[in-house]
């Protein structure tokens, strides 16, 4: 691999990026349709998104006075910051190196964590749905505005939202797999349909899955199928109306699907079942070929505007490069345990230096 550049240069190459990120200026200008509401009319459509400006620019300035440190996303349910902890790492400190590498991330990724676009590219899967015309999208809205700094956004895993801005009960998220798991850097799509949120719970669909040829985990089936308790597809405590949340069902697919040892989230498999740590990692092998595949290499042929997901094209590509360190090395232990990764590890290695990186 190529010598990498100094974190000095590559931090100011990264927050360039993010400052002429096209998308980030459209966000500022973005028009949100609120005509589900019956009670809103049209100066409180411009109260809303004058308030959305302030919004954005208070947002700015909490994001550049961002820690390190976990965010508390204040959800009564669930412990959201506890989760989040357990998805980005089970190190109980991190080195220096790692820090400076979080404090980046944050400070490239985190400005835009969370943005209203006009459309999505592959088409939205309930794009042909209709809407719900009762539901009040004024309190939505307001959710949503929070996810611009409520959504953990850590170099060790993040989720992103893009919202439809004419539409917004369509939503697509984007999860970052977490360190130590064998999703570990990829990038995870999800499509996401609120038509009776917040009284039921969202209509969820799985993105990453080859074609429909590739199960990703026990939870995620290949025909996008996402099993959750809080969706009403696995056992466990469910939906409370008008209580849970997205945000909840977001980061438990985090912290609790996309996990260290996935092949436990199967009923009836446990760790202290004979051969289970054996059985396990031959699974978590399998995973890290898809992984190396579907979310890291087809992801990065998508880090550009003309791409697939381009309404994320700024979100992977400086993914990626903020993360390049530690993808060089996640590489080279992966193809140490499986040499049939060499191939699709030497296009990922000619996707980076398309993308201008340095591995």
């Amino acid at each position: 691999m190529n010598n990498i550049e100094s974190n000095t240069s590559r931090k100011n190459e990264i927050i360039d990026l993010t400052e002429a990120n096209p998308a980030k200026r459209q966000t500022q200008q973005t028009i949100i349709d609120l005509s589900m509401d019956d009670d809103v009319g049209d100066d409180y459509t411009h109260n809303m998104m004058r308030n959305f400006a302030g919004s954005r620019r208070k947002r700015k300035r909490q994001i550049e006075n961002e820690t390190v440190n976990p965010i508390s996303n204040n959800v009564e349910v669930i412990d959201l910051e506890a989760l989040t902890a357990k998805a980005c790492s089970e190190n109980t400190q991190p080195s220096t190196t790692e820090q400076d590498e979080e404090t980046l991330y944050k400070q490239s990724l985190g400005p835009i964590r969370m943005e209203f676009v006009s459309d999505f590219n592959p088409k939205h899967k309930f794009a042909g749905t209709l809407r719900n015309p009762t539901m009040k999208t004024t309190k939505l809205y307001q959710e949503l505005l929070e996810y611009q700094l409520s959504l953990p956004v850590h170099a060790q895993s993040s989720i992103f939202v893009r919202v439809q801005e004419s539409r917004l009960d369509l939503l697509r998220v984007a999860i970052t797999g977490p360190e130590g798991s064998p999703y570990e850097n990829g990038v995870f799509f999800f499509d996401c349909f609120l038509q009776d949120y917040p009284a039921r719970p969202p209509r969820v669909q799985f993105l990453t899955t080859g074609g429909g040829t590739i199960r990703f985990n026990p939870n995620l089936y290949n025909c996008g199928k996402v099993c959750l308790s809080l969706l009403g597809t696995w056992s466990g405590p469910g939906w409370e109306p008008n209580k849970s949340t997205l945000l909840q069902i977001l980061i438990s697919i985090q912290a609790m699907v996309l996990v260290k040892d996935p092949y436990f989230n199967e009923p009836g498999f446990h760790p202290k079942q004979r051969d289970a740590a054996e059985t396990s990692e031959q699974y978590n092998q399998k995973i890290r070929s898809y992984t190396t595949v579907y979310a890291m290499r087809d992801m990065l042929k998508h880090a550009t505007s003309s791409g697939l997901y381009f309404e994320f094209a700024p979100v992977l590509r400086l993914h990626f490069q903020c993360r390049e360190k530690r993808i060089e090395h996640q590489l080279q232990e992966w193809v140490a345990k499986n040499s049939n990764l060499e191939t699709a590890v030497q296009e990922i290695r000619s996707l980076f230096r398309e993308l201008g990186t340095g591995l």
